[in-house]
């Protein structure tokens, strides 16, 4: 069949009848306004009429018609949305919320300019040993809760670091934990309030948007504690000499310099969802990476190990009263006394020059007595006793208890005048070389004998007991510093000392007592330590021992003494030839006043 290409050629009333134009053009498709048009003419046609359809609804307020991708899209924002509110309106009646709480730091800001600025924090990070977790009761108090999960993270980082400080509401700020880059501040004023519930921090958490599904589904929400470093590991201080008011702290870890201190604390408000809080810094101190050593069980070492035998005893100790008086005072309380069993061999083999008596209990003697080493609660004393030379037991015995009584008198003074030379040489701001008396620890011993010891192996019951110095083989020898009768030679600065000391003596008390026979030994420091001394006296002769000659002997020390004064650079510096001298009959320790026609402090004394 062929077709008619030119339709104008045909009658319009043809093409009016029923079917015809179907018929001579198949191959075109009438349009809704009645004109005829290609098959691929009416498709474009149709895809335009939809899309003018579509886009004159917004014009005219008609609903959309939304494409398939579309609508997937917004089908889950609105499952969201439902999700959400559903949850805020959500109000748990039941069960135990869990807090889960962990340790967060702020390190310092990364540029000085910042830190200068107030800004000392920097990055947040997670200490990712410390965390836990606890359940609670929704009418709990939330600062019960919250205090009980601060205290359990407190003991763990006191464990891991324990030169830092405790963390407490002073130094940490607690924080919401959403992500860990989404957090928001807790006001501590509000949360540690105690009306508020740990229910209504859960309602905080879940109207805040703070919570995951699974935390939700859970009961769960997590907070931060959250440090500023500086403030829990304590900064040094440092102090910049040529400007005393650029006092300032720097962290420990960093090289030390000074910066001006500016309102530190302040915590961060960026990437946060609330105001800034202030953590006020704690007062630096000094840290120290010294550790005290763990105690270990030490075994006793002794400087002898001769074979011991115990005993009972009483003590007696003494003390001067401010005018010089000494008091003694007899204990009731039995003792125990460890004694040598071989001090006597001993004492043999040291008459006979026999080096073997160092191995013995046996220390050595003198002209009127003799020293044996003991023990008492494990300390070593050196026991002096006065050496028998006569049958008639009970009238020596009465003898040496005078004798040491007399002696520990003698060395309680000593020790005295010793206490107030170094006040006034420390008032004059006089240096002197030290040196000290053995006093300390002394006591006059008397032995307790049962008839099941019968023996002391000692010749008497009373002795005199004081702290054992070095006397072994290798240690310094007894130096001597003045005798009863003479002065002795000036060979250095520690004889000039001691001299001064007896000058000084004889000035305090008014020319009333001058120590003598002073002598000594190295301690185990290095110290000279006096022993053993005897004095001249103005007391009435029948009442003193047997080395007291009266005060012509006071005066004798200070003839001797006179050439030796003006050399002396302590008798010099002390002004001791000048010296004017207060009697205070009360005894009062009050400081003396700055004498007007001396450089010199005036010595006020207490003695009568």
């Amino acid at each position: 069949m062929n077709f008619i290409e030119d339709a104008s050629s045909i009658p319009s009333q043809v093409l009016g009848l029923p079917g015809a134009l179907s018929a001579l053009y198949p191959h075109l498709v009438p349009t809704a306004t009645g004109s005829v048009v290609s098959s691929a003419a009416a498709q474009i046609i149709a895809s335009a009429s939809t899309h003018q359809q579509a886009a004159s609804q917004q014009r005219l307020s008609l609903p959309r018609a939304p494409g398939p991708a579309q609508t997937k899209h917004q089908n889950k924002s609105l499952a969201i949305l439902q999700d959400k509110k559903a949850v805020k309106e959500r109000i748990l009646a039941v069960g135990r919320i869990k807090i889960a709480a962990g340790i967060w730091e702020f390190k310092p800001a990364p540029t000085a300019k910042k830190r200068q600025m107030g800004d000392v924090q920097g990055k947040m990070t997670a200490n990712s040993q410390i965390r836990i977790a606890g359940a609670y009761e929704p009418t709990m108090r939330a600062k019960n809760a919250l205090d009980d999960l601060l205290g359990q993270v407190m003991e763990i980082h006191i464990k891991m670091y324990p030169d830092a400080l405790k963390l407490t509401w002073d130094n940490v700020q607690l924080y919401a934990h959403e992500t860990v880059s989404v957090y928001a501040i807790l006001d501590h004023a509000r949360w540690l309030n105690n009306n508020v519930t740990v229910q209504d921090l859960y309602n905080k958490f879940v109207t805040s948007g703070w919570l995951s599904k699974a935390n939700i589904d859970a009961n769960k929400i997590e907070v931060r504690y959250a440090y500023i470093r500086e403030n829990i590991f304590p900064p040094v201080w440092v102090i910049d000499s040529d400007d005393d008011e650029s006092e300032s702290y720097v962290p420990s870890s960093k090289k030390p310099r000074v910066r001006k201190a500016g309102p530190s604390g302040i915590l961060p408000s960026a990437s946060v969802r609330s105001t800034s809080s202030i953590i006020q810094h704690s007062k630096p101190i000094l840290r120290s990476a010294f550790r005290a050593p763990k105690p270990v069980q030490v075994v006793q070492q002794y400087t002898r190990d001769p074979p011991m035998a115990k005993y009972s005893f009483y003590r007696t100790t003494a003390v001067c009263s401010k005018s010089g008086d000494v008091t003694m005072t007899p204990s009731q309380t039995l003792e125990t006394i460890e004694i040598p069993e071989d001090w006597a061999k001993g004492e043999r083999l040291y008459d006979a020059n026999n080096e073997a008596w160092l191995g013995t209990g046996y220390i050595g003697k003198g002209y009127t007595k003799r020293a044996i080493y003991v023990r008492i609660d494990g300390t070593e004393y050196a026991l002096s006793q006065i050496r028998e030379d006569n049958d008639n037991k009970a009238d020596a015995e009465a003898e040496v208890k005078y004798l040491l009584e007399a002696e520990y008198q003698a060395l309680c003074k000593l020790d005295y005048f010793k206490q107030h030379f170094d006040n006034h040489a420390k008032e004059n701001e006089v240096n002197v070389p030290s040196f000290c008396v053995n006093f300390k620890g002394s006591f006059l011993g008397q032995l307790h004998l049962t008839t099941e010891s019968k023996s002391s192996h000692l010749p008497f019951h009373h002795f005199l007991a004081t702290k054992l110095l070095p006397c072994g083989k290798v240690d310094g020898k007894l130096r001597r510093f003045t005798g009863n009768d003479e002065i002795g030679k000036i060979v250095d600065h520690l004889d000039q000392a001691v001299h001064a000391f007896a000058h000084f003596i004889v000035v305090y008390s008014g020319r009333y007592i001058v120590m003598c026979d002073l002598q000594g030994i190295n301690d185990n420091n290095g110290v000279m330590t006096l022993i053993d001394p005897q004095y001249h006296s103005s007391a009435p002769s029948n009442t003193t021992p047997y080395w007291d000659h009266g005060s012509s002997y006071i005066d004798r020390f200070l003839t001797q003494h006179k050439s030796q004064c003006q050399s002396n650079k302590y008798c010099t510096a002390l002004a001791l030839a000048t010296t004017e001298v207060t009697h205070d009959s009360s005894g009062s320790p009050e400081a003396p006043q700055r004498h007007k026609s001396e450089r010199k402090k005036p010595l006020r004394t207490g003695w009568p």
